[in-house]
């Protein structure tokens, strides 16, 4: 993507934040999971303020001189270009986003809890969630049911718990091959 807006950028970090704080609201500890996102959320923070003019504080300026090579495809290098106190500021700036989109993120898992227990329920339980499953569960829906169908009941409650899980195997797409050979396995099943 060559044009992305603000909103976006803010949004993405504000994802990026989910896991980590998803771990210290549930857990009530952290771990060396999140490092990937809080590298990549910080890098974004860092090229909204210094490359892309996105500061409030620090105005529509771009700080320091790119140097790329463009059959690689990535930075060489970056001359700094600024002095230490318009540094301190972009320091300063990247601390208050990264704690805005701390907070928003904070308050969006807290207000849906219950959902967030439940995927982390269907996570411990089969370690992978796709995306259309993933949707599923945030409409109530459990992962067993048809994906047109309505929600079991009350969905809020304990009877979460005995949910049915099912693999992504299970819906994988088989080939005429496979059917036969499952068709044969089911015969003589049958017949033991």
């Amino acid at each position: 993507r060559n044009y992305v807006t603000q909103s976006h950028m803010e949004d993405e970090i504000v994802i990026l934040l989910g896991g980590r704080i998803a771990e210290e609201l549930i857990l009530k500890d952290v771990s060396t999971g999140a490092q990937n996102d809080l590298e990549r959320a910080s890098e974004i923070v860092r090229k909204m303020i210094t490359r892309y003019g996105m500061s409030k504080k620090l105005g529509a300026l771009t700080f320091g001189h790119t140097q790329e090579q463009v059959f690689l495809g990535r930075e060489l290098g970056q001359e700094k270009g600024y002095s230490e106190e318009v540094a301190s500021a972009i320091d300063q700036e990247a601390r208050r986003m990264i704690d805005a989109a701390y907070e928003k993120c904070t308050q969006i898992l807290q207000e849906h809890a219950d959902q967030l227990h439940l995927i982390a329920k269907t996570l411990y339980e089969k370690e992978t969630v796709e995306a259309d499953e993933f949707l599923a569960l945030m409409e109530g829906k459990s992962l067993d049911a048809p994906k047109d169908s309505e929600p079991h009941g009350d969905t809020t409650g304990d009877d979460i718990v005995d949910v049915e899980f099912v693999s992504v195997e299970d819906h994988a797409p088989q080939n005429d091959n496979q059917d036969k050979d499952n068709e044969r396995n089911d015969k003589t099943g049958e017949d033991s």
